[in-house]
C-alpha cells in the first residue's frame, strides 16, 4: 500500500535557487497531468512513493528545473543487499509562455508502486518483494501546450529501458520478456469559464500476460470526461473504454466524482 507523503523541504534563496526535499514524496519521474479523475496509464505504471533525497536547481526563474535523487527502491537485484542503490533525475523546461516540457530517468521501474505488486515470486518460499535479475530502469518525457485561452494538450511517454526476463512479471509461467510502456494523449478545451470538456487516447505495451490474465494496463484506451465548476466544487462525468492485449477482456467504465476545495 503506498504511504502518504511527508517530507521537509530546504529552499534556497533568488540568487541561488537550489532546494533538497527529504522524506517519503513522490520521486520527480514523471509528470503524470490529465484532465481525467482516472489515473493516465503512465502514472499506474511509473508513479513511485518512497523515502527519498532529491536535489535540484531552477534556472532562468522557473524555466529549467534540474533535479537528481536517491532512495531504497522496494525491488531489488538478485544478490544486492536492501540498500539506498536506485536513482531518479529529471529535466523540466518551460521555454514559452503555456508550453512544458521535460524527461526523467529512474533506475529501478520494477520499483514503481504498482508495478512493484506484479513483480513474481521467484523463491520456493513465495516471500513478496523477491529480487529479479537485473534491475530495469525507466524513462518519461511529457510536454503540455496550453493556446488561445482554452485548449490544453497532454502528451507523456513512460517505460522500461530493457527487458523482464521471462517469468519476473504477471506470471512465474510467463514465457515472454517483458518491456512494459505505457502512453497517454488528451486534448481539453473550456467551453465556458466553469465547463471543461477533455477527450484521451492512451494505452501500453506488455502491460500484462493475457495467458494468466494479470494485467496492470489496458493495451488501449479511450473516452472522455466533462468537469463543470461550481462554486467551490467540481463535478465531474468521465467514460473510458479499455480494451487487453489479445482482445482478453474489454472494460467500459463509468465515474462521476464531486470534489469539493476548502
Amino acid at each position: 500500500m503506498t504511504r502518504p507523503p511527508g517530507f521537509v523541504t530546504l529552499s534556497g534563496t533568488e540568487q541561488f535557487p537550489a532546494y533538497l526535499i527529504a522524506g517519503r514524496q513522490y520521486i520527480p519521474f514523471g509528470y503524470f497531468d490529465s484532465h481525467f479523475v482516472t489515473d493516465p496509464a503512465t502514472l499506474v505504471l511509473a508513479e513511485t512513493n518512497e523515502g527519498a533525497a532529491v536535489a535540484g536547481y531552477r534556472f532562468g526563474g522557473e524555466m529549467v528545473d534540474v533535479s537528481f535523487g536517491a532512495y531504497n527502491g522496494r525491488i531489488d537485484e538478485l544478490g544486492d543487499d536492501d540498500t539506498v542503490d536506485s536513482f531518479v533525475g529529471a529535466v523540466v523546461v518551460a521555454p514559452l509562455e503555456g508550453v512544458m516540457l521535460g524527461a526523467s530517468y529512474m533506475s529501478n521501474l520494477a520499483g514503481s508502486d504498482s508495478l512493484s505488486e506484479f513483480v513474481t515470486d521467484r523463491d520456493a518460499d513465495g516471500a513478496a518483494g523477491d529480487p529479479v535479475a537485473d534491475i530495469i530502469g525507466g524513462w518519461s518525457a511529457f510536454v503540455t501546450v496550453e493556446f488561445l485561452e482554452r485548449f490544453k494538450i497532454i502528451g507523456e511517454y513512460a517505460g522500461a529501458l530493457d527487458e523482464f526476463a521471462t517469468g519476473e512479471l504477471y506470471d512465474p509461467a510467463d514465457i515472454e520478456k517483458r518491456r512494459p510502456a505505457a502512453w497517454n494523449v488528451e486534448l481539453g478545451a473550456l467551453l465556458t469559464d466553469t465547463v471543461e470538456v477533455a477527450a484521451r487516447y492512451g494505452g501500453s505495451s506488455d502491460g500484462g500476460d493475457p495467458v494468466s490474465g494479470e494485467f496492470l494496463l489496458p493495451e488501449s484506451e479511450y473516452g472522455g470526461v466533462v468537469n463543470w465548476g461550481i462554486f467551490d466544487c467540481n463535478l465531474a462525468f468521465e467514460y473510458l473504454h479499455a480494451e487487453f492485449e489479445d482482445d482478453s477482456q474489454t472494460d467500459d467504465t463509468f465515474t462521476v466524482q464531486v470534489a469539493i476545495e476548502f
